[in-house]
């Protein structure tokens, strides 16, 4: 079988590995890495399977096989003719080459934008589909589709599409912090907002706002995303003990950065004002010096990414 960068070959297999994962952990050491794809595959479902007690189901036939690798990986059920051809196929590697031809297709490239477009901006009126479909015609690792959607750029026509992850969510960052969580990082921490969670006592209220203090700069005024100076954040623990928040992955490791301290009303109205006298429409954000934006992007990165 050929081999692909895709981030993801479908839904479907996100719920073979939602399965299967699990049995990682219980099975113990990994298979060597020059097992076939297949065989690695149906390992760990069958350790999990008898885990559970469960007996596998029968292979699937032919006909059965074509129609859910098509509704997986393109979105649609096999044309007549389509089946006819598959099925008169007497090949050994009929099967595999099913695969690959429609992973290499430009209808895979679609649906995988329409169904990552679904699941990162439900709530979009439309541009991050463009960005999708661009990133995965290109074969973009999802480490680089993260950062592009964590850290695009408005004024790059090819990022700019991957900012609506963080524009449509930038007026809540409660929201914000806790859906990159769930979508990026396989964790749901909305429990840990209001108190340490009950049953994972690894995940308590820092993690939550150490997880949002990545965001507590981020501002949306009219389709423009930003990043004041400051935005510090704090919280109160169900002991009514107030906290200041750290930058903390969910590793618990934390970053220094600098202590901006918030601009007073006064400040911002001055601000405002000095905008509109040099007649510029667009808002302006409080910017920090370069030094200290690029020393925290290099630990972000080094430790994240």
């Amino acid at each position: 079988m050929m081999q692909h960068r895709w981030p993801v070959v479908g839904l479907g297999t996100l719920w073979l590995v939602l399965i299967a994962g699990p049995g990682l952990a219980v099975g113990g050491e990994l298979l060597p890495p020059d097992r076939p794809v297949e065989q690695v595959v149906d390992h760990y479902v069958n350790e999990r399977l008898a885990g559970a007690g469960v007996a596998a189901a029968p292979v699937a036939d032919d006909a059965n096989l074509q129609r859910r690798t098509l509704l997986d990986l393109v979105g649609r059920i096999p044309t007549a003719a389509e089946t006819q051809a598959y099925l008169a196929d007497s090949s050994p590697d009929k099967r595999v080459r099913l695969v690959d031809r429609w992973l290499n297709s430009p209808a895979y490239v679609s649906h995988q934008a329409n169904e990552f477009d679904r699941m990162l901006t439900p709530d979009s009126k439309g541009g991050m589909r463009e960005y999708l479909l661009q990133a995965f015609q290109e074969q973009r690792p999802w480490d680089q589709m993260f950062r592009e959607m964590m850290l695009g750029r408005d004024d790059d026509p090819e990022q700019k599409g991957a900012l609506q992850f963080v524009r449509t969510r930038a007026a809540d960052l409660d929201k914000l912090t806790n859906e990159t969580s769930v979508l990026f990082f396989g964790v749901n921490i909305s429990c840990a907002q209001c108190h340490d969670h009950p049953l994972a006592p690894e995940w308590t209220q820092h993690h939550f706002y150490g997880m949002k203090s990545f965001f507590a700069r981020t501002f949306e005024n009219g389709g423009f995303v930003g990043e004041r100076e400051y935005g510090l954040v704090t919280f109160e623990s169900v002991d009514g003990e107030k906290h200041d928040a750290d930058l903390m992955f969910f590793t618990g490791t934390t970053i220094d950065e600098p202590k901006n301290e918030e601009p007073t009303d006064e400040q911002k109205t001055r601000f405002r004002e000095l905008v509109r006298a040099a007649g510029q429409h667009e808002p302006i954000a409080y910017l920090i010096g370069e030094r200290e934006f690029y020393s925290l992007a290099f630990h972000v990165t080094r430790d994240t990414l």
